[in-house]
């Protein structure tokens, strides 16, 4: 699963952030971005998923092998343009 904000935000992907006053300073407003797509690869695998306006994570289900692997993520505008990658990204293994 890939998010732009955590989960406990309940944040779109595409929604600006606000300012939030944390114990140790304050964290400053985020900006909105225009994402309409979300890249991933893995293992040399390529999956993308479009972004709705209101989504608050996108979901690529797939087999992993055990073991290291570089991760590769992306938002990218309806240009195909890469805006940032995927901030948080979760990992479930089967139940």
């Amino acid at each position: 699963t890939l998010r732009r904000w955590p989960v406990e935000s309940g944040l779109g992907i595409t929604a600006a952030a606000p300012e939030y006053q944390a114990v140790d300073g304050v964290y400053h407003a985020g900006v909105a971005l225009p994402i309409s797509e979300a890249r991933m690869k893995i293992y040399g695998r390529e999956s993308s998923s479009p972004v709705a306006q209101d989504s608050q994570e996108i979901k690529f289900t797939l087999a992993l092998k055990h073991g290291l692997a570089e991760l590769r993520t992306a938002f990218c505008d309806k240009s195909g343009k890469e805006l940032c990658g995927a901030y948080y990204v979760y990992v479930r293994g089967p139940n």
